[in-house]
């Protein structure tokens, strides 16, 4: 997720031993614990050393490969660190558009990073903007990996609203021939259930999710809720210990293997399978 910058002689040579040993530290982080920790810790006394008091070049020339350098460095630790620290990622991210705003690299990871963490609709707006800037930035520098990817993302972003047919346009222009259902890409159709619920009318509700889901009240018992929700929270070791969304690892699922139906219940090895097995016999009387 980085390219190399050449190493530029006119650039402190602490600064450029310490990018070179992150580089290395990072070429050994699919086989080697701890690699990607070191090239962190590297690249924030590199970045510290850089915009100290007094760290400015006198010539222009050292001052825009200094510029160029550093924002490398910001946009390497903020791919690092976004998955545990979204913000400090933003704040990498937003640093690294203000000093090279036609790096369609960098808007599209700010952009994406941006959307991820969106509490308001508003923060759409600058997301698409964003995005558009790096779709413009990448056919300005013949980047056609990042444009593709900014325009996937784009039409992701458009889709579900009422901007459909802009986002079809935009997946068939890149080669997509299908896309999923707008119902599965909506929430229109869940407004009648909540509705419903509000009016406290179970019967209505239970018809209008019958179209789209099944839903079951108090499917879980209370004891096994509070242990899947401790050991799933946001905050859980199970997430850090699985680097669940870190830049090697991303995002990821488990398949479970279900015994028989018949022999449901009778041997289960953990707290985990108990619950599959308990949410397993619920879900079956749905579907007979």
């Amino acid at each position: 997720f980085f390219r190399h910058l050449p190493l530029v002689p006119t650039m402190d040579h602490k600064v450029v031993a310490l990018y070179g040993q992150a580089m290395e530290a990072l070429q050994e982080a699919d086989h080697r614990l701890g690699a990607e920790v070191e090239a962190e810790r590297l690249l924030g006394r590199a970045i510290a050393m850089m915009t100290e008091p007094g760290s400015r070049r006198k010539r222009k020339r050292a001052d825009e490969e200094a510029a160029e350098m550093l924002a490398q460095l910001r946009f390497i630790l903020g791919r690092i660190v976004e998955w545990k620290q979204p913000d400090q990622a933003l704040q990498l991210y937003a640093a690294v558009c203000q000093a090279t705003p036609d790096s369609a690299e960098a808007n599209l990871h700010l952009a994406r990073l941006q959307w991820q963490c969106a509490a308001e609709p508003e923060a759409i707006a600058a997301v698409e903007a964003r995005l558009r800037d790096a779709v413009a930035s990448s056919e300005r520098n013949g980047d056609g990996a990042t444009g593709q990817d900014a325009l996937e993302l784009l039409a992701r972003l458009l889709g579900p609203g009422d901007r459909r047919l802009e986002a079809y346009r935009i997946l068939r222009a890149l080669g997509y021939t299908h896309s999923l259902a707008p119902t599965l890409l909506s929430t229109t159709a869940l407004a009648g259930i909540s509705e419903a619920t509000l009016q406290g009318s179970k019967l209505e509700a239970h018809e209008h999710t019958a179209k789209v889901v099944n839903v079951f009240d108090d499917a879980l018992p209370q004891e096994m809720l509070r242990l899947m929700q401790e050991a799933f929270a946001p905050t859980a070791p199970f997430w850090p210990e699985n680097s669940y969304n870190s830049p090697r690892t991303g995002f990821f699922s488990f398949q479970h293997r279900l015994p028989p139906f018949a022999d449901a219940g009778r041997s289960p090895q953990n707290g985990l399978e108990i619950m599959l097995q308990h949410v397993w016999r619920v879900a079956a009387t749905a579907v007979p």
